[in-house]
């Protein structure tokens, strides 16, 4: 039997953005599956009203986003795994506002959705960058993840006026990944593939080349 006096193991990150995705989709079926009911239309409600406050600070949404959520609390801080499952099921309760079908799409990465969104503006291909991809290029740069969210929610309410939709999972792990120092490169490099395997006028249909497949060959590193 282990000490209980003893510090719980840190987390393996490839470990945790994975339950972190897994979470967010099963979350997102099941606000899919009954959205028309009335307790479902409050839900996504409060997440929408949630989208710009921290992580806790609204009582409503805590059986959505904390109860079953993984990772381990440590101290007062919302932990990485918290701050991914929030900004991402709030960012869908926008993006799924009004909408009779589901904005949540598997397979549908941030890049691909961002260059399916220029493609329906006709902006791809200009000497000048869009502001699209402004928007998209100062989310890949940002600083903090509250900056990251500040220019995400932009991106989806573009996104949900032009009935584009996103694979929630997926951004799951990425908004996980990106408060990682040493792997937000990598969730970079994959929203820069994503973006740039969508062949031109096809109205941003993904291209048939396969996205490559992450490697979790360094998944024995630690959360910093």
């Amino acid at each position: 039997m282990s000490d209980p006096s003893s510090p719980a193991p840190r987390a393996i990150p490839g470990q945790t953005r994975i339950a972190v995705g897994r979470f967010v989709a099963g979350r997102v079926h099941q606000l899919d599956a009954s959205r028309e009911s009335a307790s479902t239309r409050a839900t996504l409600a409060n997440l929408r009203r949630a989208v710009a406050r921290e992580v806790g600070s609204v009582p409503e949404i805590w059986q959505v986003t904390l109860d079953g959520a993984p990772g381990t609390p440590r101290g007062d801080e919302p932990t990485v795994e918290e701050i991914a499952i929030h900004a991402t099921l709030t960012l869908y309760a926008v993006h799924q506002q009004s909408k009779a079908e589901s904005m949540h799409r598997r397979g549908a990465g941030l890049g691909h959705a961002v260059r399916r969104l220029e493609a329906r503006a006709g902006q791809p291909g200009s000497s000048d960058v869009s502001p699209v991809r402004r928007r998209f290029d100062a989310l890949a740069t940002s600083q903090s993840v509250s900056e990251a969210r500040h220019h995400l929610r932009g991106l989806v309410g573009q996104l949900s006026a032009n009935g584009i939709p996103l694979d929630y999972g997926m951004l799951a792990e990425d908004l996980h990944d990106l408060q990682i120092a040493h792997r937000a490169p990598s969730v970079r490099l994959r929203w820069a593939r994503q973006y740039y395997r969508i062949d031109d006028g096809d109205d941003g249909k993904v291209s048939a080349v396969p996205e490559q497949g992450r490697s979790d060959d360094a998944t024995q590193e630690e959360d910093q």
